[in-house]
């Protein structure tokens, strides 16, 4: 297990890189993404949390927007919410969910407090452990949330989740231990996750030429992602893992996202599923040269 030494302030490890370290740069930028996606038509509805890419801002900010344009309805209701951020580990193999030792997280924006409460129940659970401080540093699929929280939540406290390799069973056992987080309309549930990572950096080329017609791979992925992420709004854990089986999508954060869906059909008291508002791919692939990334973006909310 690792270490429980308390450390306090998280650094924004990713920032000047991923995204500007600059408070007023970030700010016009992050305002800038979500006027764009706040002049698209969507279906307003008061989200209880999203599906929400992580890749660089360069790629992923506008998609990013498209959901966090609506966390200003949750916040107006409640102002002080508790955050959830379930994402990937890219970088450190280790098995199971990992918490953040962490007190808050900077941002370029100001800090976030974790909400150290949530935290210990959840480690009293003996079903998640400590994440060590440099894993946590070095990775960005929660990170990347933080500033859009910081931006459009600044009162929000943080429950930053980790997630490793875990079995189908795992994952059910994993959504039971927070679904009755779920019940309670203060907490608010980020799922970060890009969607297909295509191309021979990724090892992964998947193409049905009768998807999306001859040189247009881009259409055969953006079929294939649609596929997933039907099985993701019906909250179908046993489909979507039968399609991952079948596909091997490339969706870093799949593991999260089966944890949510358990988690959505395990909760009481509200039929909450994840809608899809936003899809978009880093370019159009056209041939196996090419590479691409695609960020789905869904809100979770109440369908009764």
């Amino acid at each position: 297990m690792a270490s429980t030494k308390r450390v306090v302030v998280r650094p924004a490890s990713h920032a000047g890189s991923w995204y500007s370290a600059n408070r007023g740069q970030l700010s016009n930028e992050i305002d800038g993404w979500l006027r764009e996606a706040s002049s698209r038509d969507h279906n307003e509805h008061m989200p209880r949390g999203f599906i929400c890419p992580h890749a660089g801002y360069r790629y992923s900010g506008l998609p990013a927007a498209h959901a966090y344009r609506s966390l200003e309805a949750a916040v107006t209701v409640n102002s002080s919410p508790n955050i959830f951020v379930l994402g990937p580990s890219h970088h450190a193999p280790f098995h199971g969910c990992r918490l953040t030792q962490y007190e808050s997280l900077e941002t370029p924006l100001g800090s976030l407090p974790v909400n150290r409460q949530i935290v210990s129940e959840l480690a009293e659970s003996r079903m998640m452990s400590y994440l060590d401080s440099f894993v946590d540093d070095e990775e960005h699929s929660l990170e990347m949330q933080f500033p859009f929280i910081a931006r459009k939540a600044p009162s929000a406290k943080v429950i930053p989740i980790m997630v490793g390799s875990i079995s189908e069973d795992e994952e059910a056992q994993f959504g039971a231990l927070l679904s009755r987080y779920v019940e309670n309309p203060q907490n608010l549930f980020v799922i970060s996750s890009d969607f297909c990572h295509w191309g021979r950096r990724f090892g992964y080329t998947f193409y049905d030429e009768s998807w999306g017609g001859k040189g247009q791979i881009w259409k055969s992925i953006e079929h294939l992602d649609r596929l997933a992420m039907d099985h993701i709004e019906s909250c179908d854990s046993g489909a979507f893992s039968d399609y991952l089986r079948t596909y091997s999508n490339t969706i870093c954060g799949r593991r999260a996202i089966s944890i949510m869906i358990h988690a959505l059909n395990r909760a009481s008291g509200a039929h909450l599923r994840p809608k899809f508002v936003h899809y978009a791919q880093s370019s159009q692939v056209t041939t196996t040269n090419d590479s691409s990334v695609s960020y789905a973006v869904a809100n979770i909310i109440n369908t009764d």
